[in-house]
């Protein structure tokens, strides 16, 4: 029968606790880019960089509407009283929307060159990499989608200008305004438009760009024979 020797299993259980099984992982830093704004925990806001020219203006109607949609999107409605209130109170104060007023475009580049009046924000939940919203509801996976169509209306129209038709705009009309910085015509469909305050709010990316004579904006699609008709007309 051996013996066990105390002494040399008390020192690996000391090497143990001092050096092995208390060791925790590094805490990785989440990539906040510089200059962003902390409205929560999980949201930040990235102000728009400055422009020489061309400023989008937000009313008082526009204003509290972003924020309706905006904090639905981020889920700050979803916070407590208080905590709800200083998000709201941090973002007044913020580049970000602010109180409303004059504010830079941000400017992209799918398609040609041209500016969306918007604010980009970003939220963190399990993931250490952002995920980016635009306001008043889109996020970076769908502007990414939209990107995509300028390279297939060139495929269909031999590079041309063409016609297209955007059903379900959406309440920013990501989806249109690379079509339309490419010189192509759109008919943009979005039951939100007979509303007057969503409606106005599209229009500013719109006039922006100078795209009055390019960009129609319709409310609902009710039938087929109202797209048939629009075409016949067109």
């Amino acid at each position: 029968m051996s013996m066990v020797r105390p002494r040399a299993i008390f020192g690996r259980l000391i090497l143990c606790s001092l050096v092995l099984c208390s060791a925790k992982p590094s805490k990785r830093k989440r990539n906040i880019p510089h200059g962003a704004v902390k409205i929560s925990s999980d949201v930040y806001c990235v102000p728009n960089p400055p422009v020489s020219e061309g400023l989008c203006h937000y009313g008082p109607e526009v204003t509290q509407w972003l924020y309706d949609s905006a904090f639905q999107k981020l889920d700050l409605n979803k916070l407590k009283r208080k905590k709800r209130k200083k998000a709201k109170r941090i973002m007044e104060q913020s580049p970000c929307l602010g109180r409303g007023g004059d504010f830079p475009p941000v400017r992209r580049h799918a398609g040609y060159q041209y500016d969306v009046c918007t604010f980009q924000m970003l939220t963190f939940k399990d993931d250490l990499e952002p995920f980016k919203i635009f306001f008043p509801s889109d996020d970076q996976d769908k502007i990414v989608e939209c990107d995509v169509l300028p390279w297939l209306m060139r495929f269909a129209t031999d590079g041309t200008p063409g016609l297209a038709i955007d059903i379900g705009a959406g309440d920013s009309g990501s989806c249109s305004w690379p079509l339309l910085s490419e010189g192509h015509e759109v008919h943009m469909f979005e039951s939100g438009y007979a509303n007057a305050v969503e409606r106005s709010f599209v229009e500013l990316t719109r006039d922006l760009n100078e795209w009055q004579k390019k960009a129609t904006l319709h409310g609902a699609v009710t039938s087929d024979s109202y797209v048939e008709k629009l075409l016949e007309n067109t």
